[in-house]
């Protein structure tokens, strides 16, 4: 059915929830038109509505309507000039601070302190557009016929104002836009920054070139547009990008950015990022970003990450992530990393790690369910339910999994593993602690190494005598599953000067409520004179020995031991065997230059526990 445009806009206004403005003379009165606006995008309806001549333009939820000037036009200016004053309407009181603009050039200016304004604006349209607009009254349009004008206004207060004067800080998480920062300040003029501070206008179009803020194709109106399309030869400054803006040196931007941001020294976004960004030297967001970010030095970015955060020298997030930071020396993140991070220097997550840390020096996160592989030190303020990989040192609360370490772990509780080059410290260990040395306070499991020392577990002092030595004494620490003896023995049977020195292990179990069993090897040096002996003298020992089951005082034990004894001391000259250790020999062979000897003894020893 056939419609006047009037009607068809009045609908598609009712249905989009804006408003026009324009002066009905741009339609003829006989004109009608057949439109079927059902799921019929605005442009496209506009199009069909719309005569050649008309063009339309968007200031807020405001479509203004303006009818191109005819060629012929007698009396055609180049400019018009537009003067005037605002006003409050409820009080009267002139408002300075106003941002008045010309919708189809942009052409604007900020009133006075006496709210009174001029401008000399383009001939384009048979109408002017005017747009009035501050936070402290409510955004109008006007439309007046092309030609000088003097314009006198009253503006009705916004809604919900809240007067400045009442305003101590920002709410709690809010961040304070990018025109605070000093060095936005020092680029983009005065003039463009009381623009965006005095109104909340937000204004599209589809492509503008800047040389630097305010000299381009957006004039001093640059933050209060969002880009298609954006091209900045030096500096640009706007609220938003739509698909793509490349910069000379920087691109400044207040609101969002979806697309791609490329610039040759650095980019400023103080909203959300979609897409790609790119910065010769760094990336400074106030928003979360969603994509790839990419800075030759520096990535800040204060919100979350999901993409891949990638910088030269450091990667800056203040909050969570899912995905890649990478950077040749520090990432840092204060809240949760969900995925990787690698670093040539340093990782810290000021939260938990719930994938991989990857550094070549440093690793620090709070829980860490995956891995951290450092080539110095892994840090873990809480549990670590993963792999502790370390060059140096790993260090945790809990460890419910592995660390491994070069030099040494230290964790509060081990529930899964704990093996280092040389030291493994916990306070309770309920998995297994293989290193050099190993200690604890409590275990349930079974400590590994040359020493281990478990504070509530097996320390023995051993009196003893056998058939080699007449008196000697041991030292035994660990648990009963595995522990560690140091011993030393003097004399003989014949009254010589002999003397050993050794090193063994064993375990211990119970076999009655009152009868305990060890099996025990322990490997001497034995210097059978005064003088430490150089050649090879070497006692292995493996012996099995039933005690009383006493967890303090004083208890006896004893039991046989084989012995099998390695000795290449010998005489210069002759070269024959001077060993005379063997009581008795059960056999005997030649081994090159080792002479081996067993026979069976046995130990008879007092233990203090």
């Amino acid at each position: 059915m056939d419609q006047k445009p009037e009607e068809l806009l009045l609908r598609i206004s009712s249905e989009a929830e804006f408003t026009f403005s324009y002066d009905a003379s741009i339609f003829s009165q006989e004109e009608t038109v057949s439109l079927a606006l059902e799921d019929a995008p605005v442009k496209t309806a506009l199009d069909k509505i719309l005569p050649k001549n008309v063009h339309y333009k968007i200031s807020g939820n405001h479509l203004i309507l303006l009818k191109h000037l005819s060629a012929s036009t007698p009396d055609k200016k180049e400019k018009y000039l537009i003067t005037g004053q605002v006003y409050n309407a409820e009080n009267n009181v002139p408002l300075k601070n106003t941002v008045v603009y010309e919708i189809s050039s942009l052409v604007s200016v900020i009133t006075d302190h006496n709210g009174a304004f001029s401008m000399s604006v383009p001939t384009q349209f048979e109408q002017l557009g005017l747009s009035f607009s501050q936070k402290s009254v409510q955004d109008t349009v006007i439309l007046l016929p092309a030609g000088d004008q003097e314009v006198v206004l009253s503006l009705n207060p916004a809604k919900n104002v809240i007067p400045a004067v009442s305003i101590k800080e920002l709410p709690l998480g809010t961040l304070p836009p990018v025109e605070t920062l000093s060095f936005v300040q020092q680029v983009v003029s005065r003039q463009s920054l009381l623009r965006t501070k005095n109104t909340d206008l937000a204004l599209q179009t589809t492509a503008q070139v800047s040389f630097v803020p305010v000299i381009g194709t957006n004039l001093k109106m640059g933050g209060l547009i969002e880009n298609k399309y954006s091209l900045n030869i030096l500096v640009g400054y706007a609220r938003g990008v739509g698909v793509f803006e490349l910069g000379g040196l920087f691109n400044i931007i207040r609101e969002d950015v979806k697309g791609a941001q490329i610039s040759g020294l650095g980019n400023f976004v103080g909203g959300d990022t979609h897409g790609l960004q790119l910065g010769g030297l760094f990336n400074h967001n106030r928003g979360a970003l969603r994509g790839l970010q990419i800075g030759g030095i520096n990535n800040m970015l204060i919100d979350s990450l999901k993409g891949v955060q990638f910088a030269g020298i450091n990667n800056i997030l203040k909050g969570g992530m899912k995905g890649w930071q990478i950077t040749g020396i520090n990432n840092l993140t204060t809240g949760n990393v969900d995925g990787v991070q690698f670093a040539g220097l340093t990782n810290v997550a000021l939260e938990d790690v719930r994938k991989i840390q990857v550094a070549g020096l440093v690793n620090k996160g709070r829980n860490v369910e995956g891995l951290q592989f450092a080539g110095l030190v892994n840090l873990a303020k809480e549990d670590i339910k993963g792999v502790q990989l370390a060059g140096l040192i790993n260090k945790a609360r809990n460890v419910k999994a592995v660390q491994f370490a070069g030099l040494g772990n230290a964790a509060d509780t081990v529930f899964g593993a704990q093996l280092a080059g040389l030291l493994n410290h916990s306070r309770y260990s309920e998995g297994a602690q293989l290193a050099l040395i190993n200690i604890a306070d409590s275990v349930s499991g079974i400590p590994i190494g040359l020493f281990s020392y478990v504070k509530k577990g097996l320390q023995v002092l051993e009196f003893s005598s056998n058939e080699i030595t007449p008196v000697n004494m041991a030292f035994k620490t660990g648990v009963r599953r595995f522990y560690n003896i140091f011993s030393g023995g003097y004399g003989d049977w014949g009254g010589s000067s002999r003397w050993s020195f050794g090193y063994g292990f064993g375990t211990e179990r119970y076999l009655t409520d009152k009868l305990l069993l060890n099996l025990e090897y322990n490997a001497y040096w034995v210097n059978e004179k005064e003088a430490f002996q150089t050649d090879l003298s070497l006692l292995n020992r493996l012996g099995v020995f039933f005690g009383q089951r006493k967890q303090k005082g004083i208890s006896m034990s004893g039991g046989p031991a084989v012995n099998i004894w390695l000795s290449e001391w010998r005489d210069p000259d002759s070269g024959a065997y001077l060993t005379q250790l063997a009581p008795y020999k059960i056999a005997e062979e030649n081994l090159g230059t080792t002479l081996l000897q067993m026979w069976i003894g046995g130990k008879l020893a007092v233990r203090l526990n």
